[in-house]
């Protein structure tokens, strides 16, 4: 009888369990390498065998990878098993073609939320604040379609890790061209001194008044990472403002939202997703815990919780999926949303399968 081990090129075997393990060297869903993809060709649950990825998750029976990967109709899959066509060891039914061989999905829900203190207010900047910030970033989009080397340098940037112009342009990202130290009294802030808006690409936040806060992602070749002052080693820089604002909070309605850590994440997924979902950053995996904020996402049809994989990510997630009754964990192909629109992964369905997931957690609560 075949196996899947027939179908995966170069699975070589990796231990006794489920009838034999193996190791393939490259996933199909997300392309990673480093035997990352795991191979069961046979096992207790599944006639055709498993495939699972250790990096990205994903996993499939063997007739879901054969028809999947292979081209393989739904026949064509049976029979290279040797399975029952009409209702398969693998729980398929013939009828129901169109669902059979969905992976497995594992919804990560915590117990209700009781950190309390945690969830502080927020605090939105000040009418003097806002029309400064505002000027700046408009400015700095100007600049970006200025036909200028730093401009140039930007653009290149940004198009490199996968962004299309329409979204550049409509989310109003700018570029800094020189580094500028402004008074604190121009900004509206309180005290002597001055603050820093370095070179780069300028990111500007919105809430439902205007600009919330500016987030500038400096040149790589301006970071300094062993330096010893810390700011030299800052990726990104915010301009002193209001407290843990929300990235993307203008673009929210009454539809489903994708809840990740960086700008750029957001960007990947409303560049790919814009028209069934709302993605949102909290700029951070410490930021945006305000009351504001739990009760806006609150109410969202569905949250897919999305910070990468990472421990702090992870201890993030937690928190949100605690915080938000609607919210489950659904995790990137890579290490974030942004990596996945740069590798030129498909966040669209991504992003379809997570919401389809929310709606089986929510009508089939444990």
């Amino acid at each position: 009888m075949n196996t899947l081990c027939d179908l995966i090129d170069d699975t070589e075997h990796a231990g006794q369990q489920h009838g034999g393990e193996y190791h393939a060297p490259k996933c199909p869903w997300c392309g990673r390498g480093e035997d990352r993809l795991v191979v069961w060709p046979e096992h207790s649950k599944h006639e055709s065998g498993k495939v699972w990825c250790r990096h990205c998750e994903n996993g499939c029976d063997g007739l879901e990878y054969a028809r999947e990967f292979c081209g393989m109709t739904w026949a064509e899959a049976c029979k290279f098993f040797g399975v029952d066509p009409e209702v398969s060891g693998d729980g398929h039914a013939e009828e129901n073609e169109d669902d059979a061989g969905a992976p497995e999905i594992t919804v990560d829900r915590p117990p209700e939320d009781t950190s309390g203190g945690q969830w502080g207010e927020y605090s939105p900047p000040g009418k003097e604040w806002r029309q400064s910030a505002q000027s700046f970033a408009r400015s700095c989009k100007e600049r970006l379609w200025s036909g200028s080397t730093a401009a140039q340098s930007a653009l290149d940037y940004l198009r490199g890790r996968g962004f299309n112009d329409y979204a550049i342009e409509s989310s109003g990202l700018g570029v800094n061209q020189e580094d500028r130290w402004v008074d604190k009294s121009e900004w509206g802030l309180s005290g002597d001194g001055t603050i820093w808006l370095p070179r780069g690409i300028v990111i500007p936040w919105a809430d439902s008044e205007g600009v919330s806060s500016i987030n500038i992602r400096r040149p790589a070749g301006d970071v300094e990472p062993g330096a010893d002052e810390e700011w030299k080693r800052r990726k990104y820089q915010r301009a002193p403002g209001p407290s843990a604002p929300l990235y993307g909070v203008q673009w929210v309605e009454d539809t489903p939202v994708v809840l990740v850590e960086g700008e750029f994440d957001a960007l990947a997924v409303r560049q790919e997703a814009a028209d069934v979902c709302r993605p949102v950053a909290t700029g951070s995996t410490g930021g945006a815990r305000r009351k504001r904020w739990r009760r806006l996402l609150a109410e969202a049809p569905a949250v897919l919780v999305s910070f990468d994989a990472e421990e702090p990510g992870e201890e993030a997630a937690r928190t949100w999926n605690r915080a938000l009754p609607n919210a489950i964990r659904w995790r990137p192909h890579a290490a974030d949303t942004s990596e996945m629109l740069e590798e030129e992964m498909n966040l669209r369905m991504w992003t379809l399968c997570g919401i389809q997931a929310a709606r089986i957690a929510r009508d089939h609560p444990e």
